[in-house]
């Protein structure tokens, strides 16, 4: 995935046994479920039952199962035949037990189960119903630990078998589940009952179902098996999945290729669910957010497409990578969420090569990066000691750090001994569990090149290397390059350089007419590298192509002498590079005055991610660095720079446009417009337009005029938002507009937009961008840490916070755009009390208050260089 317990207790005739406090205990394990439901969308309720086919591995007195708000009603053990009532127990929060008055042998056994709970209605986690137009739909969201919401299970990814389904439904209801339908048949009351085939061996967090009036696109078939294709969508919204039903075909036969095996599961359904964040990996039934699986043809987006194809690929390359093969403990979901969204990646450039995105590679290394250089980073391989390490797991360090390590061994092994590692993998481990281990001996081992310890120093220890890179041509001998490494950490951080790690690194230089490629492995504190080269390089690239995990320092002339010539990198190598000198500069080694320089070197580039470089370099400055007295100088710093490009894209497309100026146009325009009164009262105009008719302008530039139209807006134009958010339902439409209602600047009408959070009528789910919006201001970034300081309570009655990933363990991010102590004072006062009541909320609290020590120290180095840059505008 892109997002509680009971436990049942068999009593001895003795004392309860104390319930587990994390994990269940190994001696009682599932053999198989059949599960039984019924499910009534407008109703509060649910009821059901489960049998467990057990296998006792010793003598128990009892047994341990999760299950989290439900009401057990009664209990069954049958072994040998002969069934014996058991006794419910509480087991706390998590857990409940069952007890009988004697022991159960060892040996197969049968619990059963009846019970009753309530949907969730708030999230989107467990077993949840929601509203779309006038129809109340069921769905289910069980990854990490929100299972036990639905049924008493073993809630572990290790407890991996089969589960067969049982619903009872209206009948003119649909009923999905991971398999096909075995048989329906007419029940009293209108309704039905629904069986479905039992599944393949599967843990509890990849069971997933749906009821409701659904319709369904058929998307075709595909790949070896000709598997069956679905999309299935809320009534009314067909039209909406056609870009998906011709996109995911294609999709799974690129996959199967890679993995050299077929799709594992009989059918692949693709599900839209409203307001939900993100999509789940559920085997052969994926569920998506409905506004990023459907789009409507008339004004559906690049962005969208393209956001759908590359989580498409990830859901589906986890349906090899983590369903057939999963992981045995939380510690290691990098494992499966690293690896898919590195799988994706490799697909979305099969798939589309046309779109470049090995470029947009680069900003997710750097961005994890970024992440690791604080203290409070996790490692990748986190040890899992409570439900909050469980909620911390799914974070940028597990998917971004880990996809970006995985293909600098990839480019370090070879693409096709590491792919030939990847088919052993899992063919090896087939319907079963696995751990990080078995992955990296079963690739070196395929691949023919030992992996297992230079990726464990990644893996078991947070933070990126830093490599310094000095080049001496003046021995007498071939040139030489020094060599050292030390943790990356930026100004003001306290954590310790002192680590090391087993570095593959690759560079590239320039020598006569030509460039050349070397790569060694790094696996000193410091050492020496005799180049190939006959004479002294013309230049030298320290990351060649950008697959390294770590942040390159140049010694003496290097890094100028690479300036001069970063016309002859890569585009990917040009983002790789800027984003090391973003880096150096927040570690003082680049005055960050010298960065803004380089701007306009760049700002022309016809490569629209190489732009965004220096426009994030820029964006730095603005939210960290620059004061309200040099917000005018900041702005024609900007004019100058981007405002020649910005006036020749222009808000409206041309003919002959191409997706990539598509894309700029709403990135650089933007960025422009709020100091350019031209654009500005352009944008307005359109803005216009479009609350009067959505096809009046180019979706592409919809979200861009409507956000820029309310940086420079006014209260009539507020009105004119929220008017038109109470007219339509439409999601796609409605974030769009919530969007906007985030973005104005005037502190005013910011904390009128914050107020509508309170309002019953709006979700939440729905409206973050109202509380995310203002942070990127420089006149309301305190807006929202004020609202929440002053609304806690209001907002967690609110938000869902029930399920593994709550919100609710989010809302310390409001403080870390804060960029002084006393802000950070004020964050730690109000939020330390708070961090036990959601999962999560310790790690987030700490990562807040580290990111503004770090921001205080680097606007007390940086922040003069910046201002006598700006001065001179």
């Amino acid at each position: 995935m892109l997002k509680p317990f009971v436990t049942l207790v068999l009593f001895a005739a003795a004392a309860l046994a104390a319930p587990p406090t994390l994990r269940l205990p190994e001696d009682v394990r599932p053999v198989s479920y059949r599960l039984d439901l019924t499910l009534i969308p407008d109703q509060d309720t649910f009821t059901g039952a489960v049998d467990i086919d057990l296998d006792v591995q010793k003598p128990a007195n009892t047994i341990w199962l999760n299950s989290r708000g439900l009401t057990l009603d009664e209990a069954t053990l049958t072994v040998a035949g002969h069934p014996q009532a058991a006794t419910i127990e509480p087991g706390g929060q998590d857990f409940a037990g069952f007890a009988l008055p004697a022991a159960i042998p060892a040996g197969r056994a049968r619990l059963r189960i009846a019970y009753h709970g309530n949907f969730n209605t708030k999230g989107t986690g467990g077993l949840f119903k929601m509203k779309d137009g006038d129809n109340w739909y069921i769905y289910t969201q069980f990854e990490a630990i929100d299972a036990r919401h639905a049924f008493p299970c073993f809630d572990e990814p290790n407890y991996k078998v089969p589960w067969q389904l049982t619903l009872h439904v209206k009948k003119d209801h649909a009923a999905v589940s991971n398999t096909p339908i075995l048989s329906e048949s007419g029940e009293d009351g209108g309704r039905k009952k629904v069986v479905f085939g039992e599944t393949k061996p599967l843990p509890s967090y990849l069971i997933a179902f749906a009821v409701g009036p659904f319709e369904f696109v058929d998307a075709g078939h595909a790949g070896k098996k000709d598997t069956p294709l679905r999309v299935i969508t809320p009534k009314g919204k067909t039209a909406q999945a056609k870009y998906a039903a011709e996109t995911i075909g294609p999709l799974l036969t690129l996959l199967e290729n890679y993995f050299g095996m077929p799709f594992p599961y009989e059918k692949l359904d693709a599900l839209a669910i409203p307001l939900f964040p993100g999509a789940m990996e559920n085997a052969g039934l994926i569920t998506y957010g409905q506004t990023l699986l459907l789009g409507d043809p008339a004004h559906d987006t690049i962005d969208r497409q393209r956001g759908f194809v590359e989580v498409a690929a990830h859901e589906m390359a986890h349906q090899w990578f983590g369903d057939l093969v999963t992981t045995a403990w939380w510690n290691d979901i990098w494992l499966n969420e690293a690896f898919a969204s590195w799988m994706s990646s490799k697909i979305v450039r099969q798939f589309k090569p046309e779109w470049n995105t090995q470029i947009d590679e680069q900003n997710i290394r750097l961005g994890a990066m970024e992440n690791d250089s604080l203290v409070s980073a996790r490692k990748i391989r986190q040890p899992i000691e409570s439900n909050d390490d469980i909620a911390n797991a799914f974070d940028n360090i597990t998917y971004s750090k880990g996809e970006a390590v995985i293909r600098m061994f990839e480019d370090y092994m070879g693409a096709d001994a590491f792919q030939r590692g990847v088919q052993h993998y899992v063919r090896q481990y087939s319907w079963r569990n696995a751990t990080a281990g078995d992955f990296l001996d079963s690739v070196g081992s395929a691949g023919g090149r030992p992996i297992s310890r230079p990726f464990a120093t990644f893996l078991d220890q947070p933070g990126a290397p830093l490599v310094s890179f000095a080049l001496h041509c003046d021995t007498g001998g071939d040139p030489a390059l020094e060599l050292s490494q030390k943790r990356a950490l930026p100004l003001g951080s306290t954590g310790s350089t002192a680590e090391s790690w087993q570095v593959p690194v690759c560079i590239r230089y320039a020598e006569g007419a030509g460039t050349h490629r070397e790569c060694s492995l790094l696996t000193q504190a410091s050492q020496e590298w005799k180049l190939p080269a006959k004479s002294c390089p013309a230049w030298l690239l320290a990351n060649a192509d950008g697959n390294g995990y770590y942040r390159a320092r140049y010694e003496g002339d290097l890094l100028p002498g690479l300036l001069a010539h970063a016309s002859s990198l890569s585009a990917g190598e040009r983002v790789a590079l800027l984003g090391d000198v973003e880096s150096l500069t927040r570690m003082g080694e680049f005055k960050a005055a010298d960065a803004l320089a380089l701007a306009p070197q760049f700002a022309d580039d016809p490569v629209r991610q190489v732009v965004g470089s220096v426009i994030g370099i820029a964006g730095t400055v603005r939210v960290n660095l620059l004061t309200l007295d040099l917000l005018p100088n900041y702005g024609r710093f900007i004019e100058k720079t981007f405002g020649p490009r910005a006036h020749q894209l222009g808000w409206l497309p041309k003919p002959g446009d191409d997706s990539e100026s598509r894309l700029l146009r709403s990135s650089i325009v933007p960025q422009v417009a709020v100091f350019d009164h031209e654009l500005a009262a352009e944008a307005r105009q359109l803005s216009e337009r479009w609350l009067a008719d959505h096809n009046s302008i180019d979706p592409d530039i919809a979200d861009a005029v409507l956000n820029t139209a309310a940086r420079t807006g006014d209260e009539a134009y507020f009105k004119q938002l929220l008017a038109a958010l109470h007219t339509t339902e439409d999601q796609h439409q409605r974030s769009l507009i919530f969007g906007a209602l985030g973005s104005f600047r005037d502190p005013a009408i910011a904390r009128q937009s914050l107020d509508l959070l309170l309002k019953p009528e709006f979700d939440l789910r729905e409206a973050t961008a109202l509380l995310a919006g203002p942070l990127s201001t420089l006149t309301a970034r305190r807006l929202p840490f004020e609202f929440v300081e002053k609304h806690y309570d209001a907002l967690i009655a609110k938000l869902p916070t029930e399920e593994a990933f709550n919100l609710g363990g989010f809302l310390p991010f409001v403080g870390s755009v804060f960029c002084d102590d006393k802000s950070s004072e004020e964050v730690s006062a109000f939020f330390e009390p708070k961090v036990a009541r959601f999962a999560g909320t310790r790690r987030n609290l700490d990562q807040t208050l580290e990111s503004i020590r770090l921001c205080t120290a680097f606007k007390a180095a940086q922040g003069p260089s910046v201002a006598e840059f700006l001065r001179k505008y």
